[in-house]
């Protein structure tokens, strides 16, 4: 599983993805055949730290440039997209413990009767 991640994947992004490579690893998940949703998953929360660093700088609300109204910081838009991805994400490789749980219970009830990609998930 040693492999270069994509060029995307820069900056919080490589830290988020060194730091999860052991995890995926030791959870046997071929990181090559899921790199698109896993880079994604580090693009995400590097994306969520940038936007969490603005509003702590700048505050959650801040004057408009048209008017100079107080008006929602955008990065707070930018931080709920991410934050949606993340959990996602997350929910595909089981990275907190709710999802991990989840995960082991699809593996276990996985059978014969059962949908293609719900096989397919207790593959992993």
């Amino acid at each position: 599983m040693s492999f270069e991640p994509p060029k995307a994947v820069i900056a919080g992004a490589l830290d988020e993805w060194n730091r999860l490579l052991p995890y995926m690893r030791e959870q046997n998940y071929d990181v090559e055949e899921n790199v698109q949703p896993y880079a994604s998953y580090c693009i995400a929360v590097m994306r969520r730290d940038e936007c969490e660093a603005n509003i702590a700088a700048e505050g959650l609300l801040v004057k408009s440039r048209r008017d100079g109204h107080l008006v929602r910081n955008h990065a707070t838009m930018i931080q709920q997209s991410a934050n949606q991805t993340i959990l996602e994400i997350s929910k595909r490789f089981g990275f907190t413990p709710a999802d991990k749980k989840a995960l082991a219970q699809v593996k276990e009830e996985a059978g014969e009767d059962k949908p293609d990609w719900l096989k397919d998930i207790a593959r992993k």
